[in-house]
């Protein structure tokens, strides 16, 4: 929940609402993108409150543990995958991530307490489900493929020439 990456993804949700103009009862400028920065964050927040005690009484792994293959596809399929089932306690068994998405679901659902009027609390739970499929898998994408990616990048390169050039060394 304090990753960079966490708040930059919703400052980036409330940038695409702001530029929709939805909620459209909430203002243009910086008035209005707060208010929509805060809902994402309390979505956020609530939803994660949901799924950390679900996931500890279901006994789910959360981390994402990358594949064991090789190959884009199979890689792909995983990081998919990971976004809708989880391990249990086994650490063998996979099971649906019924905690995520109930999170989800419920922070949704909730959210239309603060939310402009009228609003349709299901229908904001389904769309915060289909937010959670999307972001999730791609989170899982890029978490697949980051070390490939900063290979390609060439951040071993710059680490391990600093690291030949450090006086500490």
């Amino acid at each position: 929940m304090t990753t960079p990456g966490a708040y930059r993804k919703r400052a980036l949700l409330a940038g695409i609402n702001q530029a929709r103009g939805w909620p459209s009862q909430w203002n243009d400028g910086w008035g209005g993108y707060a208010e929509r920065f805060a809902s994402r964050e309390g979505q956020f927040v609530i939803a994660n409150s949901l799924a950390a005690p679900g996931n500890a009484k279901l006994g789910y792994e959360v981390r994402y543990d990358q594949c064991r293959c090789g190959g884009f596809w199979p890689r792909t399929h995983h990081a998919i995958g990971r976004n809708f089932v989880t391990y249990d306690r086994s650490e063998h068994q996979r099971r649906p991530q019924w905690a995520l998405y109930g999170g989800a679901f419920a922070g949704g659902l909730i959210s239309t307490a603060w939310k402009p009027h009228p609003r349709d609390a299901f229908a904001e739970g389904g769309r915060a489900v289909l937010g959670q499929a999307g972001w999730g898998t791609l989170l899982n994408f890029f978490i697949e493929f980051a070390d490939d990616i900063n290979r390609k990048l060439g951040a071993r390169k710059r680490h391990n020439l600093e690291m030949q050039n450090s006086p500490l060394r």
